[in-house]
């Protein structure tokens, strides 16, 4: 089985195709609408998760301050994100906010697959 992927998406069928998406792949997806539901989720997680997809554009906590909070967390900082936004600027966003990949929605699942495999394969 594969490891736990974090899934921080606004869009609730998104958030519901992506991880239906990751359980077919066999990973353990889980679920937040936003920023601050996702650090009282990762709060709580034991083991961690292996990657974290994380919307940009989020009611309550967006993206960059996720990433904010995310980073000023030791037990967190480590933990791999890919951003997903519609943003033409995706890229510099993703440099911005410091996370490790980017893809632009609609989302290619399988670059987000590879992306994935990329990410979850040196964690193990």
């Amino acid at each position: 089985m594969k490891p736990t992927i974090l899934v921080i998406e606004d869009d609730l069928a998104i958030l519901e195709s992506l991880s239906e998406f990751l359980d077919g792949e066999g990973y353990q997806p889980r679920q937040a609408t936003n920023g601050m539901i996702a650090l009282e989720l990762l709060r709580e997680m034991d083991p961690l998760p292996s990657a974290i997809l994380l919307d940009l554009m989020m009611p309550v906590m967006d993206g960059a301050q996720f990433r904010a909070y995310q980073e000023q967390d030791p037990r967190i900082a480590a933990i791999p994100v890919i951003l997903m936004s519609a943003d033409h600027q995706v890229e510099i966003k993703r440099l911005r906010i410091g996370a490790l990949e980017c893809v632009r929605k609609p989302l290619d699942i399988d670059v987000l697959s590879q992306m994935l495999d990329r990410m979850t394969s040196r964690s193990l």
